[in-house]
């Protein structure tokens, strides 16, 4: 086959495979009023078997003969798309690129808690008091309400940038954050005692994996944040200067020095690869 030809289905008229230099696309052409158009339903074989496309064939008959344009309704979606059909994109072309943590931020909260609101509202449509009903409805939660927020104005920013909405139109901006509770405590040294005897119970019984058990005691001798112990490698650890080179934090890549009591801990720690 060369490149162009068409092989034309035999059933569902105007309905095709279009042979391109790469790649086959299925494609439907008709006639709306006295106008030829031509439709790209989408790549062959993936994600768009024929039968899903022979069904998006149907649909856009269906379109015409109520009358309807499926070709502006096409052009109305990548000109004007929903908030959930940009957020697929934002995510795969922004949020990817960030630290693993925030990628599942970043989801959840679309997800879960934005998508149910505000997912099919074109985001050239969104207001302020959009973005403020969500935050107030998110106020027994005041600091996930606050993160929603920050998330969607990094969203709203890049949507200006990619030209959806008008410059300086982000909706986010004036809305009031909740005063969030700092729950940061620091245990006391009884607490420490008894974290310690129990960390020694289970070692001797052998209840809890070593892993667990070190990377327990590292969060106390390092201060170091739960996932960066969690997700810490051999590679970041230099035994000879005492020091990790934690490669992915909110600052960038950082050093944390070593005390005597936390090299003990990674001496008895197998070297198992990934």
């Amino acid at each position: 086959m060369t490149s162009g030809e068409i092989i034309w289905d035999t059933k569902l008229i105007g309905f095709g495979v279009r042979y391109q230099r790469r790649d086959k696309v299925f494609v439907y052409k008709c006639r709306i009023g006295n106008r030829q158009r031509w439709f790209a339903i989408g790549k062959y074989g993936q994600p768009w078997t024929v039968s899903d496309a022979e069904n998006r064939v149907k649909v856009i008959q269906g379109d015409i003969a109520k009358d309807l344009d499926p070709a502006a309704i096409r052009d109305e979606r990548v000109n004007n798309p929903t908030l959930r059909q940009v957020g697929a994109i934002f995510l795969e072309t922004v949020v990817s690129k960030r630290r693993r943590g925030t990628q599942i931020l970043y989801n959840d909260f679309l997800y879960r808690l934005i998508y149910p609101k505000l997912g099919d509202v074109k985001v050239a449509q969104i207001k302020f008091s959009d973005i403020a009903l969500l935050h107030y409805g998110l106020r027994n939660t005041p600091t996930t309400a606050n993160r929603v927020i920050a998330s969607l104005s990094a969203l709203f920013s890049w949507c200006e940038r990619c030209g959806l909405r008008p410059k300086h139109s982000n909706p986010v901006q004036g809305v009031e954050r909740f005063p969030e509770k700092s729950k940061e405590r620091f245990l006391s040294t009884r607490e420490l005692g008894r974290l310690g005897v129990a960390l020694a119970r289970a070692e001797r019984h052998n209840t809890e994996s070593a892993f667990a058990l070190a990377a327990i005691r590292l969060l106390i001798f390092t201060g170091c944040r739960r996932n960066e112990i969690l997700e810490l490698q051999w590679k970041d650890v230099n035994v000879e200067r005492a020091m990790l080179l934690l490669p992915e934090t909110k600052t960038g890549a950082r050093p944390v020095y070593l005390s005597a009591p936390a090299l003990s801990v990674l001496a008895g720690l197998p070297r198992v690869s990934r």
